[in-house]
């Protein structure tokens, strides 16, 4: 989140992939990597 909010999506990007590339089943880091890749950039989700 701390890298969100500095908007260093580059290195959240990477990270996210990384962590998906390790467990394609850890859904909840499958959504936040899918997040900015449909333009969202807030670090608030509403549900």
């Amino acid at each position: 989140m701390a890298r969100l909010k500095r908007e260093d999506s580059g290195s959240v990007m990477t990270g996210l992939d990384a962590l998906v590339g390790r467990n394609a089943e850890n859904r909840l880091a499958s959504f936040h990597l899918k997040r900015p890749l449909n333009g969202k950039t807030a670090t608030t989700i509403t549900l």
